[in-house]
């Protein structure tokens, strides 16, 4: 498969370094966007997914059809001889499967604008526990709302931390991503997720 990042994705609002140091954290990564031109596949779109595939070394990465290609998907890969045997059909039903079972704990990564002090990891710390305990009883049924695990890179300026995350309410992380311009200590977050924050 061929693909080549576009102006628009090589300069989207995200870094690059950061994106890769959250997919670290699961597998498997977000899915890419696919058209069949040419008796081939090209990616179109989330290119940078492919380079990080590539740079974990992961086997195999998702990719979602374009409606618009010159062939249907199943008429290109009878065709196309080599495909044979490197590649499924993900089902609907696997997909719903995957998403209800995906509720536990997820990872949420942060880069932050300046090295920080112990006395502000703990006052961080203690921040994102208060939020959490304001905004997800409710959300997540039983399980509870603390951090279950949590690590500061002083060369990186990265923090991870693990926490339950709601699905499928896409409501929270829009809150969660409300907060960050009332951090203690003045701290700002260059990233999260990967994805540039507003300054």
């Amino acid at each position: 498969m061929s693909y080549e990042e576009s102006a628009a994705e090589t300069n989207a609002d995200f870094v690059y370094e950061h994106m890769r140091a959250y997919c670290a954290t699961f597998d498997p990564l977000p899915a890419i966007k696919v058209a069949a031109r040419n008796n081939r596949f090209e990616c179109t779109s989330r290119a940078y997914y492919v380079r990080i595939a590539n740079h974990f070394e992961r086997p195999a990465i998702r990719a979602i059809f374009d409606y618009g290609t010159e062939f249907s998907v199943d008429r290109l890969l009878d065709r196309i001889e080599k495909f044979a045997g490197f590649y499924r059909v993900v089902s609907r039903d696997e997909l719903e499967r995957e998403d209800a079972q995906n509720t536990g704990d997820g990872w949420h990564v942060f880069f932050l604008e300046n090295p920080i002090t112990l006395e502000q990891q703990s006052g961080l710390r203690k921040w994102f526990e208060d939020f959490m305990l304001k905004s997800l009883p409710g959300l997540i049924g039983s399980r509870s709302p603390k951090l279950s695990g949590w690590r500061y890179d002083s060369e990186s300026l990265q923090i991870a931390l693990r926490i339950p995350t709601p699905r499928p309410d896409y409501n929270w992380p829009l809150d969660f991503g409300r907060t960050f311009n009332n951090l203690p200590f003045g701290l700002r977050f260059v990233s999260y997720q990967g994805w540039r924050l507003p300054r």
